[in-house]
């Protein structure tokens, strides 16, 4: 059996439910390419940078949960996407507290909250964590109205 004829896998968890569990997601980041001792959580690498910035991933979009390999590709073609803006590109990973589920992603150091829900759309996502230069994190629902 191909891959492509393997049917994703959908979730009931409602948007609103999958914003809770993602306000209680714990998230590190190391620069890309660097060793699986370089994770930092990453209040404390906005707070030492006094710089913020978007965590965004294109795996499990939404509430489909395609296969690893599909997860896999879409990550590798974010990951060209954000190489080609002018923001530093670091691995960034969401996680459960009980460290049970993690989902590899990316840090967009200084990418404003615009672009990276426009990114994320693309990949089907329904929010991002927006980061503030003071550690302070908002789950950013991609599809809500900014607010002034």
């Amino acid at each position: 059996m191909r891959e492509s004829d393997v049917p994703i896998a959908r979730v009931d968890t409602s948007r609103q439910e999958l914003h809770g569990i993602y306000e209680t997601a714990l998230v590190e980041a190391r620069p890309l390419g660097s060793s699986d001792s370089d994770w930092q959580e990453l209040f404390g690498l906005v707070t030492q940078r006094k710089q913020g910035g978007v965590v965004i991933t294109a795996w499990n979009p939404g509430q489909l949960r395609p296969t690893l390999a599909a997860n896999e590709r879409a990550n590798a073609k974010l990951l060209r996407e954000l190489r080609g803006t002018n923001f530093e590109i670091w691995e960034a990973d969401g996680f459960s507290r009980d460290r049970s589920f993690r989902e590899p992603g990316f840090m967009a150091w200084g990418m404003g909250r615009e672009l990276g829900c426009t990114l994320a759309r693309g990949f089907g996502q329904f929010a991002v964590f927006l980061y503030q230069p003071d550690g302070s994190r908002h789950v950013v629902d991609v599809d809500a109205p900014r607010e002034n």
